[in-house]
């Protein structure tokens, strides 16, 4: 009998699947008297055999050679989703949080084989079933107004353009929102799951998402891809990069109304697509239009408020 651990798990379809030294595993047939199961790599021939009963901790014969080097990095990954299934139906905690609790214990120099983070939430996900949190949801929509100052003087704007201008981002393609960050926020509240947290309770919180984020980190220097935008996002931002670049070479009032059209397609509700031509047309854009700023402009006092 072998003293090399077997670490035990299972795949999405309900298989067994068994880590032994730095090679995976997965359930192939059963006999009366013996487990076979074969590499997970389909293209190696590797088997291996282990008792019958539910425990699978004993190697009834010598795994056969296989035709790659073993990856014991592979073997914390399993345990960190065999570790995921087992706490979910202890808890009622959300995908999120289980698995950044999960990743606390997970060695950095192996996240290379890790999973996408969103996999990983899957595998949690099936474990949940089909719950409550399969609602529909309602957009809140905000409301654009625009006012004018009549006095024959400009009034200086209350927040100068400077601030929030976002043409110098748009150019080198960098985000004009800070919707990531705002995401990432609504996403840690769902994770704390407490109104009014103690200090404890959110210094233990702050302690899994920085393992989380560790784990992210270490995954984007190992070459790995993060996560990317929806497709309609990283589409909207191409038509308006295009558009952007093109500035000089086109009439500002074509620019404009180009430019109007693609946030009201996009962006807004039909119930303010009027409302909102206008407003942008007329405003000039500023938040994505180098324009300067002159002395008898009309529209230099005009500002957004949204409600």
């Amino acid at each position: 009998m072998s003293t090399h651990p077997i670490k035990k798990s299972t795949s999405e379809n309900g298989k067994a699947v068994i880590g032994y030294e730095g090679y995976v595993y997965t359930l192939e047939r059963k006999t009366d008297v013996k487990l076979i199961f074969r590499c997970q790599n389909r293209d190696c021939k590797g088997r291996c055999h282990t008792n019958t009963n539910s425990t699978m901790d004993v190697i009834v014969s010598a795994p056969t050679e296989h035709c790659y080097a073993s990856k014991p990095d592979l073997v914390p990954v399993l345990e960190l989703k065999n570790k995921i299934k087992l706490r979910v139906p202890e808890t009622e905690e959300s995908s999120s949080t289980i698995l950044h609790s999960a990743m606390r214990s997970f060695p950095l120099d192996t996240a290379d084989q890790l999973p996408e983070s969103e996999t990983l939430l899957r595998t949690s996900r099936r474990q949940h079933g089909v719950g409550a949190g399969n609602k529909k949801f309602t957009n809140n929509s905000h409301k654009c107004a625009a006012s004018s100052s009549l006095s024959s003087g400009r009034k200086k704007p209350l927040f100068p353009i400077e601030i929030w201008n976002v043409y110098d981002r748009t150019v080198v393609n960098l985000p004009r929102s800070n919707n990531s960050i705002k995401g990432w926020h609504n996403a840690f509240t769902k994770r704390v799951a407490i109104v009014h947290s103690t200090i404890t309770k959110l210094t233990e919180k702050i302690r899994r998402e920085q393992s989380k984020f560790e784990v992210d980190i270490a995954q984007i220097r190992q070459g790995q891809e993060p996560k990317p935008k929806k497709l309609k996002y990283r589409k909207l931002d191409e038509r308006i990069k295009r558009l952007v670049d093109d500035y000089g070479n086109v009439d500002l009032g074509a620019y404009l109304k180009r430019l109007a059209n693609q946030h009201v397609c996009d962006e807004l509700p039909v119930q303010h697509i009027f409302l909102a031509t206008n407003c942008l047309q007329r405003i000039a854009l500023r938040r994505i239009v180098q324009l300067p700023i002159e002395d008898d402009d009309p529209f230099s006092s005009v500002q957004l408020q949204f409600q």
